[in-house]
C-alpha cells in the first residue's frame, strides 16, 4: 500500500511497515518533499483540545497527545530508547539569528487574570516505586551531548537562563520543602552560615554540598 504527494501530504507506504509520517525525510536538502513552512504556515500538525468548558475530574492527567514506548525485555549495551524526540537539525549559519532555536518547546501561557499554584513550561518526571532497582542514576532531567568538540567562541552550558522579553525571573532555582535537593542544616563557609543546603552529586559518586547564604 503506498500512498504518496511530493507537495509534502500524508505519506504512507507499505516499505516502512505500517509507518506514518507527514512529509517526506530529507538530511540536509530543502524541496525534497518536506512540509514547507512559511509566514502563512507556521505549523504541519495541531492537535486542539480544550476543558469543554468544565472542571477535569480529579485525580487525572489530561494530555492533547501521548508518545509511548513500552519496553518489555532487556536491552543490553549502548541502546538509546525515548518515548517522544523533539528534533531539530541545523545546516546553515544561524549564528545571526536573536531569538531561540530548539529541539523542542515547552511553554505555558498565563493570561491576564489567571492563577496558577504549581506550573511549568516543561514537567520532567522520573518514577521508582517499590521494587525497581537504580543500578547507576536516575533523573528527571539529563543533560547530554554526542560532541562538544566543535570551536567554542561562545560557551556550552548544560543549562542557560537567557534574559526574559519583559520581567525578571525571581531566582534560578525553587526547591520543595522537602524535596531532597535542598535540604535544612547549618553549614559554615568562610565564617558565614547557612540555614539550607543543596545537595549535589559529585563525580565521585558522592553527595555533596552548596550552602544557601
Amino acid at each position: 500500500m503506498q500512498y504518496r504527494n511530493k507537495g509534502g501530504n500524508l505519506v504512507y507506504e507499505a516499505r516502512y511497515r505500517g509507518q506514518i509520517q507527514i512529509g517526506e525525510f530529507a538530511s540536509s536538502l530543502a524541496g525534497e518533499g518536506g512540509m514547507p513552512l512559511s509566514s502563512a504556515r507556521t505549523f504541519v500538525l495541531r492537535v486542539c483540545c480544550d476543558d469543554n468548558g468544565k472542571a477535569l475530574t480529579v485525580g487525572n492527567s489530561y494530555r492533547c497527545t501521548e508518545d509511548r514506548m513500552l519496553l518489555t525485555v532487556a536491552h543490553p549495551g549502548n541502546v538509546s530508547i525515548f518515548g517522544h524526540e523533539g528534533h531539530i537539525k541545523v545546516t546553515a549559519d544561524e549564528s545571526g539569528n536573536t531569538a531561540f532555536i530548539a529541539g523542542e518547546w515547552s511553554y505555558i501561557e498565563m493570561v491576564s487574570g489567571a492563577h496558577v499554584n504549581i506550573a511549568a513550561g516543561h514537567q520532567a518526571m522520573a518514577d521508582c516505586p517499590s521494587g525497581g532497582v537504580i543500578n547507576g542514576v536516575l533523573a528527571a532531567y539529563l543533560a547530554t551531548s554526542n560532541t562538544l568538540a566543535g570551536t567554542h567562541t561562545g560557551k556550552a552550558v548544560a543549562f542557560h537562563i537567557p534574559n526574559p522579553v519583559a520581567g525578571t525571573w525571581d531566582a534560578a532555582f525553587g526547591f520543595g520543602s522537602a524535596s531532597g535537593a535542598c535540604a535544612s542544616g547549618a553549614t559554615a563557609l568562610s565564617g558565614l552560615t547557612s540555614a539550607y543546603h543543596i545537595n549535589v552529586l559529585g563525580p565521585d559518586g558522592n553527595i555533596h554540598y552548596i550552602p544557601l547564604i
